[in-house]
């Protein structure tokens, strides 16, 4: 079944990407007061390729090894994935108000950039290995050490 992770693993990053191109365009149109993202339409839409997310996750964590999440990165990505949902579901129906749904989303959007980089890091301080390569190219750029 390890000859299907390439294909797999491409399905679950695209899913990954869809889903969060979905809720990031939602989120600009409710942010703008919107009413249609709320609508069944793109609600369903949204469940869709979700489930699709969960099942192409756990093809893969059934397809490698345990080793393979010993540093925790799995346990954070996960565990930033709860934290995602909250804020999310305030971001796009639960808030109050406009406001309330507007720092909503920018900080789903914002656990949704640190989940994308503890993934690819394979890592749970991914946002700090990766900012910490960005400086260091900087200072290379710059000549600075």
């Amino acid at each position: 079944m390890l000859e299907f992770y390439p294909i797999i693993r491409l399905a679950h990053i695209s899913v990954v990407l869809v889903s969060g191109g979905l809720f990031a365009f939602r989120g600009v149109f409710v942010a703008a007061d919107a009413s249609w993202p709320v609508t069944p339409l793109p609600r369903y839409l949204s469940y869709a390729i979700d489930a699709l997310l969960v099942v192409t996750a756990g093809v893969l964590l059934r397809m490698l090894p345990l080793s393979t999440y010993s540093n925790g990165w799995l346990g954070m990505k996960l565990g930033l994935l709860v934290l995602y949902f909250v804020p999310g579901s305030f971001a796009l129906k639960r808030a109050r108000t406009l406001a309330i749904r507007r720092v909503c989303y920018a900080l789903t959007l914002v656990l949704f950039l640190v989940m994308l980089s503890v993934a690819h890091t394979h890592d749970p301080m991914g946002p700090w290995l990766i900012l910490r390569s960005w400086i260091g190219s900087l200072c290379c750029v710059c000549g600075a050490e």
